[in-house]
């Protein structure tokens, strides 16, 4: 594919376009569905997201929907319509309905689809559907309106401009975006194999130990467990009590010190990212400074997030942890602070904590001290706990390299796509 920059533009409702591209306004290429059913179980019920689009919903659902609204009349949404939430619109609540068949959703949805012989391509109108200039055009129409508690009228989405390129510019537009798309869709999918490899190859070497290692095994809390190994409560191990860390009043300015929020602590380990600015002189924050090797824990958070874990490595310096977050110090004569950690994130650590995480809130749930301390630790020797940890920081940083992949992929599908879109940057539509 080649591509040059545009030099002629003309200004038009749509924005500044190429002077070759034409705009039309959505009722030119557009029409409303309104195919209504009423109770019909054999399709599909559909919702839609911001972050996946319409999504089909199991069959149970279907009968549960119907059975609870049995006063509404819903949309059928057909193959390739198009679908959005006029509440949620300028958020990106749009999509076309990537279905194998007929689906019914909500009444509050809008349906379309491109009206016979309008030459408009589908997959241009989509992508132009999550670009900023379409998204600048639904704030336009937003500013000074109620639109936040009305949502868009059909009416008014249908007078929305759009550019027009010509059919063979649109195709090449598209299939360009879309194959970034598709690499974005299968370097995601490598992650996901990855990740679940990774959470199995991490069961299997926390309970069995490296391969062809151990010969015999004995029965334990936990499982298996090669019989020269030894299980131990994490109390057992320590260095120090476990403390909670202090949540000071926070300036919105840096002030050269830091504390740690929840996000320190991911299901991957520690995220520098997860920091925030402290204030200079709380004597407070000075008793919870982290040392290079402090273990952090979440205390409190949703089910499947509370008990994460992370190792501060260092970075950034003059930095505190918050009263969410416990640390922990351990006798390193014993155990490896990594060992712990990824002991923490292993699949049985992790039901370990969603277990014993207690909390009367629907979304809210925490774990204490005790817990913490509670928790059965298995205990090879330490060269086995290092081995055993770089086969699980290998494959780690293979899954760190698809997720830079992966960022670098969607930066550049964020910055060619609204190019293209708007003729910016343009595609060799020649032989």
């Amino acid at each position: 594919m080649g591509t040059n920059v545009t030099r002629k533009n003309k200004k038009t409702p749509a924005g500044a376009i190429p002077a070759d591209w034409d705009f039309c306004r959505l009722k030119d290429v557009l029409e409303v569905r309104d195919e209504r059913c009423e109770n019909n179980g054999t399709h599909l019920l559909a919702s839609l997201t911001i972050e996946k689009g319409l999504i089909p919903k199991p069959a149970r659902y279907i009968r549960e929907f119907l059975v609870k609204s049995k006063h509404k009349k819903y949309k059928v949404i057909h193959p390739k319509d198009i679908v959005f939430n006029p509440m949620n619109l300028r958020w990106g609540a749009i999509c076309v309905a990537k279905l194998s068949q007929k689906a019914i959703a909500s009444p509050v949805y809008q349906v379309l689809h491109i009206k016979n012989g309008a030459r408009i391509n589908l997959d241009f109108l989509e992508n132009f559907f999550q670009t900023y200039a379409f998204k600048n055009i639904v704030n336009r129409f937003a500013e000074g309106t109620l639109i936040e508690r009305t949502g868009v009228g059909i009416d008014d989405f249908m007078q929305f401009p759009i550019p027009v390129p010509s059919c063979a510019e649109q195709h090449k537009i598209s299939n360009t975006i879309n194959a970034i798309g598709e690499n974005i869709d299968r370097t995601q999918m490598t992650i996901e194999q990855a990740q679940t490899l990774k959470k199995g190859l991490m069961h299997e070497l926390f309970t069995h130990g490296l391969p062809g290692k151990h010969k015999s095994f004995k029965k334990t809390k936990i499982g298996e467990i090669p019989s020269d190994w030894e299980i131990v409560k994490l109390k057992e191990l320590l260095h120090e009590p476990i403390r909670n860390g202090y949540s000071p009043n926070c300036p919105g300015e840096t002030t050269g010190k830091w504390t740690l929020t929840l996000g320190a602590v991911t299901h991957e380990g520690f995220d520098v990212s997860g920091i925030k600015p402290a204030p200079l002189n709380d004597l407070r924050c000075l008793e919870n400074t982290l040392l290079k090797g402090d273990l952090l824990v979440s205390r409190s958070n949703v089910r499947t997030r509370v008990g994460l874990a992370g190792v501060y490595e260092g970075n950034p310096k003059d930095c505190f942890y918050p009263d969410l977050l416990m640390r922990i110090r351990l006798n390193n004569s014993k155990v490896l602070i990594y060992w712990l950690e990824k002991w923490i994130l292993s699949p049985s650590g992790r039901a370990y904590m969603e277990k014993n995480a207690r909390g009367t809130s629907g979304s809210m749930v925490k774990i204490d001290r005790r817990i913490l301390e509670d928790l059965p630790v298995p205990l090879p020797p330490l060269s086995e706990q290092s081995k055993i940890l770089e086969s699980i920081m290998y494959m780690q940083s293979n899954i760190y390299k698809n997720q830079e992949l992966l960022c670098e992929l969607k930066n550049i599908k964020a910055a060619l796509a609204p190019a293209l879109l708007t003729g910016k940057v343009r595609v060799n539509c020649g032989g």
